[in-house]
C-alpha cells in the first residue's frame, strides 16, 4: 500500500478559513482594510498608500498591545514556558 499523501497547506476552502480566522482575531483592521479593498477598491484610488497602510498597522497594534496588558497575569505566566517536574 502506498503511504497517505501528505495534506496541501495551501490548498481548499480550509486554508481560506483559517487565514480569515487568523486575520479577524490578529488584525481586525487589517482584515477590514482588505475587505474593503476587494470590495469597492476599484471605485477609488489610493495616491499615497503608505499613510493608509501605516495607520491600519498601527491600530492592529495598538488592539494587541491592548489585549496583551488587559490579559490577566496568571494566563500570562501560563503562556509561557512551564517546567514540570523540576524540584524546587
Amino acid at each position: 500500500m502506498h503511504p497517505p499523501r501528505p495534506k496541501k497547506l495551501l490548498h481548499g476552502p480550509e486554508f481560506v478559513d483559517r487565514l480569515a480566522e487568523w486575520l479577524l482575531t490578529r488584525c481586525p483592521f487589517t482584515a477590514l482594510a482588505l475587505l474593503f479593498l476587494l470590495v469597492a477598491g476599484s471605485l477609488i484610488t489610493i495616491s499615497r498608500p503608505l499613510p493608509f497602510v501605516a495607520a491600519i498597522a498601527a491600530a492592529d497594534l495598538l488592539v494587541n498591545v491592548a489585549r496583551e496588558r488587559r490579559r490577566p497575569a496568571r494566563e500570562k505566566r501560563s503562556s509561557s514556558s512551564m517546567r514540570t517536574n523540576v524540584p524546587a
